[in-house]
């Protein structure tokens, strides 16, 4: 995870599990400030995103992706016939993909997603990868990190990430 938080230049591929994290508490404009290039498969645009996401993304710089290389086919191809993979949605699996064929982070909560890029050598992060990236790149200060991962905590939204894969974070911002 150190190079998501160091790398200069990175892009990713986002779900919208994360996007919607963003979007509830409050921090969907940072993802634009912390990575170059962010990509939101068309399938996930069009089928998924909530209205009012849509809206807000409307203020940012990024693109709407399609699978356009000969790796993202093959890798499309392998994901739905991987046996252990079979409930990946089309989505996820879209999203995966097209990562994989640009080279580029997929941005996704999901285990099963995570657990599909790493068997297929595909960068992975998540909703605290991205702010722990904002953090270390000095977009946003300590108590900015405090206060959304405190949202993510709390029953105000929709987003669930264990006590312990927060407190692991926490133990990786502070070795960095």
């Amino acid at each position: 995870m150190k190079d998501i938080f160091q790398s200069n230049d990175i892009s990713l591929v986002i779900d919208n599990n994360v996007l919607v994290d963003l979007y509830e508490i409050g921090a969907i404009d940072i993802l634009f400030k912390a990575f170059k290039y962010v990509s939101i498969p068309r399938i996930i645009y069009e089928g998924e995103i909530q209205i009012i996401v849509k809206d807000m993304l409307t203020k940012y710089k990024f693109t709407i992706s399609d699978m356009d290389d000969e790796t993202a086919y093959s890798t499309y191809f392998s994901l739905v016939n991987d046996i252990e993979l079979k409930k990946l949605s089309t989505c996820d699996r879209y999203a995966i993909a097209i990562a994989k064929g640009r080279s580029i982070y997929c941005s996704s909560n999901d285990s099963l997603v995570r657990r599909a890029c790493n068997k297929y050598d595909v960068l992975v992060t998540g909703t605290l990868g991205v702010l722990g990236r904002c953090f270390m790149q000095n977009i946003i200060s300590k108590e900015e990190l405090d206060l959304f991962i405190n949202k993510i905590k709390s029953d105000s939204t929709s987003c669930y990430i264990s006590d312990k894969v927060i407190s692991e974070f926490y133990d990786q911002v502070k070795l960095i």
